[in-house]
């Protein structure tokens, strides 16, 4: 039914257009592309898209029409930028540039800008979209939004486990962390000695025997004590270990960052957003549907995209030209 519905209006909506300077074809598939002279090439999938597209070309000419002398003798792509009205026709234009041109003008936009299309994004598309990025950068963002105070505040017992056993915590990190937990929580510290190693007062050790103990016992069996602790004594253990390296945190499981991000408006992931370079924001925003992009696109301004125009697209001025 497609089929058939884009060859019934397909006819009448490009007679509209000049003729000889636009054709289409229909496949097999039901899309329609239309082409013009200059190697324009645009898909259309439904009726509805078409009149869009087909509006589109016709709006645009539509301001070249007192400039019809052009079509003899060679346009003046900046005579035709005149007429055109940049301004006011920025979004129609857009509209009518295929993929590939669009990204190159959302590459033309500011930082700020890029930042902005994103809110063009559902929340829950663009937390799937940011959440795909590496898990090093999907990090930095989450702890542009939470201190590692506030994220192990949140951090289930599992997730502080994942940190302790990383094999970046070696013996002697291991004894710096228990000797930092004896000054600052003594009675925490002798709990965990004493289910590590039985009943006895280690707290009347001196601080180089402490350390000769931890540093002669596997590592294994303080992880076997630390698993039968309270939640509470993990939490200052862990946030020494994380403030002496915070690279700890990639310890955590997707699964517990995605739920993190997951509870946090569109305009905090937006805001996380910041941190990615704007290469990485354009692609994020060729996700968009063309229309969408287009919006995202329509950001530039008059000055750079008539600059954009003159040196990138001159075969589609000169098609609107002699389209009006």
């Amino acid at each position: 039914m497609r089929i058939e519905a884009l060859d019934q209006v397909l006819p009448q909506q490009v007679s509209w257009l000049s003729p000889g300077h636009y054709a289409y074809q229909v496949d097999n598939q039901g899309r329609a592309v239309i082409t013009g002279e200059h190697g324009q090439r645009w898909v259309v999938t439904s009726v509805e898209d078409a009149r869009k597209l087909i509006a589109s070309l016709r709006k645009t000419a539509t301001g070249l029409n007192r400039y019809t002398s052009l079509m003899t003798g060679g346009p003046d792509l900046s005579e035709i930028l005149k007429c055109l009205d940049v301004g006011s026709q920025k979004l129609h234009l857009l509209n009518i540039l295929p993929f590939g041109d669009l990204l190159q003008v959302l590459a033309l936009l500011s930082h700020s800008q890029l930042l902005n299309g994103l809110f063009l994004f559902d929340r829950r598309k663009l937390l799937r979209l940011l959440l795909s990025l590496p898990k090093k950068i999907v990090l930095t963002m989450l702890l542009r939004l939470l201190s590692p105070k506030k994220i192990l505040k949140r951090m289930p017992f599992r997730e502080m486990m994942r940190i302790l056993y990383s094999p970046r915590l070696d013996s002697r990190k291991l004894a710096n962390g228990f000797m930092a937990l004896r000054r600052e929580q003594p009675g925490l510290f002798q709990l965990f000695f004493e289910r590590t190693f039985g009943a006895y007062d280690f707290l009347k050790l001196k601080p180089y025997e402490l350390k000769q103990i931890i540093l002669q016992t596997p590592k294994r069996r303080f992880m076997e004590s630390l698993k039968t602790m309270p939640q509470k004594a993990l939490v200052p253990i862990v946030t020494y270990f994380v403030k002496q390296d915070p690279s700890l945190l990639l310890r955590l499981s997707d699964r517990f960052m995605a739920k993190l991000f997951s509870e946090m408006p569109k305009f905090s992931l937006v805001e996380a957003s910041r941190i990615l370079p704007s290469e990485t924001l354009v692609k994020l925003l060729s996700q968009l549907p063309q229309a969408m992009m287009a919006m995202a696109a329509s950001q530039i301004g008059d000055k750079p995209f008539e600059h954009y125009l003159f040196f990138n697209q001159a075969a589609l001025l000169k098609m609107l030209a002699k389209a009006a």
